[in-house]
């Protein structure tokens, strides 16, 4: 599908793990595309927190090298550890501070409505988010704020509503800082699944690991639509022709500035960083 659509590059996060790495590779590989390995981490502003309001938030961080993989290996390892993980393995905010020499050998992004900035700007706590955007840009040398959009104007469903509305005005706001802060953007859509006609499955997918029932009106289930992996065009419908120009420009800078060369992974043989 992304050779197919003439895309150079394709990159996987995970949430909370770095478990589809070698089939990242191998396939990435046979396909002449280029591999972007990444993690989409929960994290918390102080590991010792154990609210689970606070600790089910999310960053996007990407490898550009090879010290960049070992560095997200190792984050991946410290999220487990007693002190760290609640529920889910987490990093905090003094992880990365420890860490803060590596960190420019990753890229950081703002994430999906659960990041910690896109959060508090639902919360309604402009300062605590502005605090948030001066921390990350301090903290990354390569940080960029994310924009999104799964929602349909036309919505009649009361909570689909809110949602086009949630990501409509974080999109807004993060725009507006990019100008204000200098910082820059990427446009990304969060794939679940290849085709848009595989939607259906993915809701009995969602429903079987949860154990509801798929007429259960209150089960778990994504808000929004479009959680394929889209083509250029449909990205391009999606984002105002500014987004799409600002973006573009960033997302060829990652896509440049990544170069990891692993050694070959195989069925028997796992690569583990030194």
């Amino acid at each position: 599908t992304i050779k197919a659509d003439g895309q150079k590059a394709v990159a996987i996060t995970d949430h909370g793990h770095l478990g589809s790495v070698p089939e990242l590779l191998s396939v990435a590989r046979q396909e002449d595309i280029k591999p972007i390995i990444g993690q989409e981490f929960y994290i918390t502003p102080n590991g010792g927190e154990k609210n689970p309001k606070v600790s089910n938030n999310h960053i996007i961080l990407l490898a550009l090298d090879r010290k960049g993989y070992q560095l997200l290996c190792s984050l991946s390892s410290e999220a487990s550890k007693p002190g760290l993980f609640y529920r889910r393995p987490r990093i905090d905010h003094n992880l990365l501070r420890e860490h803060s020499k590596e960190l420019k050998h990753i890229v950081a992004l703002s994430a999906c409505l659960s990041g910690e900035i896109p959060a508090a700007i639902l919360r309604g706590e402009e300062k605590e988010a502005q605090r948030l955007v001066f921390l990350y840009s301090s903290l990354f040398p390569n940080f960029f704020f994310e924009f999104m959009s799964h929602s349909q104007p036309n919505e009649k469903n009361k909570e689909e509503k809110q949602f086009w509305r949630d990501e409509r005005f974080v999109n807004k706001t993060l725009y507006y800082w990019s100008e204000e802060y200098n910082i820059p953007s990427v446009i990304t859509n969060d794939s679940h699944y290849i085709e848009s006609r595989q939607a259906q499955q993915h809701e009995y997918l969602l429903a079987a690991q949860t154990g509801s029932k798929i007429e259960d009106e209150n089960r778990f289930k994504f808000n929004g639509t479009g959680y394929h992996i889209k083509t250029s065009k449909e990205m391009r419908q999606v984002f105002h022709k500014d987004i799409w120009k600002k973006s573009l420009r960033s997302m060829r800078w990652i896509y440049d500035h990544t170069d990891i060369r692993l050694p070959e992974f195989t069925d028997r043989k796992f690569y583990i960083p030194d």
